[in-house]
């Protein structure tokens, strides 16, 4: 397999620049995390949907990765972030939503309005999330059958 070493443009890059301004955006949410490895994880997890323009964890791996790293060691470090147990999706939902405050107060708004789409989160990836429902995929939907 022929791999292009991204050290040359690695140190171009601002990447002490990128990585305080991620940890000073996602702050509400790391101060959440129980430990500093996690909080580590999660900035990682913010640049790489940045990097990577996906909330995918092969995508993340390939966009935070410097060449010393092999992708699949860091898909798996986010992996073992979402499947820990030692905190829950209500605690990223409190941290998301605090980011969200911490915005819309910057501009001074009177109140805020938190709106999720559930699409995303399909089975068999989100079980204790209020809401999970299926999601059918025919496009355009049925005529014939009628919707409950």
């Amino acid at each position: 397999m022929i791999r292009i070493a991204q050290s040359e443009g690695i140190g171009d890059l601002p990447v002490e620049e990128l990585l305080a301004a991620a940890t000073t955006f996602a702050k509400p949410l790391l101060e959440r995390l129980p430990d500093e490895r996690l909080r580590l994880v999660g900035v990682l997890m913010i640049l790489g949907i940045v990097a990577g323009q996906s909330p995918l964890i092969t995508q993340m791996a390939r966009g935070v990765r410097d060449g010393s790293r092999y992708i699949t060691a860091l898909a798996r470090r986010f992996y073992r972030f979402v499947w820990n147990r030692r905190f829950s999706q209500q605690t990223l939902q409190g941290g998301l939503y605090a980011i969200g405050q911490a915005v819309v107060a910057s501009y001074e708004v009177a109140e805020l309005v938190v709106a999720i789409d559930p699409v995303n989160f399909e089975k068999p990836y989100t079980y204790e999330l209020e809401g999970v429902s299926t999601v059918y995929k025919s496009t355009p939907p049925s005529l014939t059958t009628k919707n409950a």
